[in-house]
């Protein structure tokens, strides 16, 4: 970095001229290099070339000055912040579920924790460059069974986290990681990928940065596999080391949100802190918060059931083990209900607000009968697919035992059929009486 130091100190005019020059120097280097293997031949070569001296460039001159004030420029897509330069187009393609904690029912030690978490990490102070409160956990796990509400949590408390920054003028962004960016058909790809993200998007983000995992038991699923490839292990070393603090700063700059339907002990062994358990709903009293008054909002009028209906309704929700996804399900049927209805010739014609005014007054009630049998139905259905699910994994582990069987008894038949050798070969005695 020596013969650089003087570049710092250039005007902007003077320092680009430099470059350039440097730049066309390193390229003449590479077209008329000893080695025929690192010659420049074709146009793709020397665009390559071109990436590789801005990539060594770049940190260079970051170290030797600091990062010019209010440098902040936009493209479709590269986002460039001072010396930073961050993917554009890497924002998540879906946002994030319009959803708050007054949504959430149940799971108050997740939403409490998170809450917690993004209050901690949104106070990051940028031009200090530093977290006034010591964060030593930048890491929330929770675990519990599916539809039990982690996933509207994680996105709950996101939403609460990138509001608390846009209050106080923070820059901030959520990212959720998906399974594309860690499962590729290419060994060690994916790992670097992963790694890429962490240390571009979320370790030297312009601002703050919260991270959502959803399912990582996926990524663990590998771990107990005995056939398993060289990219899974890299995978789970990558992950293994962001969660046990190895990879990444601590910082207090940013922070993981990750769920899990089911972990083994050993894997539970290797995190540094105890999952919280996500329950959802369970008491009466939330499921029928959770449906009247979150999931058909507004919608009282339609729903002639007194008290007594309703706790009955909760009661049968607890019996009949409901989570909040089957509770979710169970909205969207009674919403076809209420509006299944032949809209008018005119709906078509008139204003958004027209249409809403004409299907509030056209919807038709659903009552605590209708709900009860539409529940009956619903039950049935999840009764039936546990059934089979169960049954095809007792049709799939009778065939492993086959399976093995199978090989025990080729093994045995195979060792009686090879030749047991009743011992060593006999030795040749030479001649006796022999001359020279």
């Amino acid at each position: 970095a020596s013969q650089y130091g003087d570049m710092a100190a250039l005007p902007a005019a003077e320092l680009l001229r430099a470059l350039t020059r440097d730049c066309a120097g390193f390229l003449r280097f590479y077209q008329g290099h000893a080695e025929g293997a690192k010659r420049l031949r074709r146009d793709a070569e020397s665009l390559r070339c071109l990436l590789s001296y801005f990539r060594l460039i770049a940190p260079t001159l970051a170290r030797l000055g600091d990062a010019p004030a209010g440098a902040e420029l936009e493209t479709t897509r590269l986002r460039f912040s001072g010396t930073r330069v961050s993917v554009a187009a890497a924002e998540e393609p879906a946002e994030l579920l319009p959803v708050t904690f007054d949504d959430i029912v149940g799971n108050a030690e997740l939403l409490a924790a998170g809450r917690r978490l993004a209050r901690d990490i949104a106070g990051f102070d940028l031009a200090a460059g530093r977290n006034p409160k010591g964060v030593r956990n930048q890491i929330l796990f929770a675990l519990g069974a599916p539809g039990c509400g982690k996933t509207a949590a994680a996105h709950a408390i996101g939403r609460y986290f990138l509001s608390l920054c846009d209050k106080s003028g923070l820059p901030a962004r959520m990212r959720v990681i998906r399974r594309t960016d860690w499962a590729s058909a290419y060994q060690n790809q994916s790992a670097s990928r992963l790694l890429e993200i962490f240390k571009e998007e979320v370790f030297n983000a312009p601002g703050v940065c919260g991270v959502y995992w959803p399912d990582i038991d996926t990524a663990f699923a590998a771990r107990g596999d005995a056939d398993v490839r060289q990219e899974e292990k890299a995978n789970l070393a990558t992950l293994f080391g962001i969660l046990d603090g190895t990879i990444g700063p601590r910082n207090g700059r940013w922070f993981l949100l990750c769920d899990a339907n089911t972990l083994r002990m050993a894997t539970l062994s290797r995190l540094s802190q105890s999952p919280i358990r996500a329950l959802g709903p369970v008491a009466a009293e939330d499921f029928v918060r959770l449906l009247r008054d979150i999931k058909l909002r507004g919608r009282a009028r339609l729903l002639p059931l007194s008290e007594a209906q309703w706790r009955a309704f909760g009661e049968r929700c607890v019996a009949e083990k409901l989570s909040g996804r089957s509770i979710d399900n169970l909205s969207g049927r009674i919403l076809t209900e209420m509006e299944d209805f032949d809209e008018p010739d005119d709906y078509f014609t008139v204003s958004f607000e027209e249409k809403r005014k004409m299907i509030e007054r056209l919807s038709r009630p659903v009552d605590a009968a209708r709900i009860d049998a539409l529940l009956t139905t619903h039950c049935r259905f999840e009764k039936d697919a546990q059934a089979r699910a169960e049954r095809d994994r007792f049709v799939d582990r009778v065939g492993e035992i086959r399976f093995h069987l199978s090989a025990q008894q080729a093994a045995l038949e195979l060792s009686k059929e090879v030749p047991e050798r009743e011992g060593p070969p006999e030795r040749k005695q030479p001649p006796r009486g022999g001359g020279r």
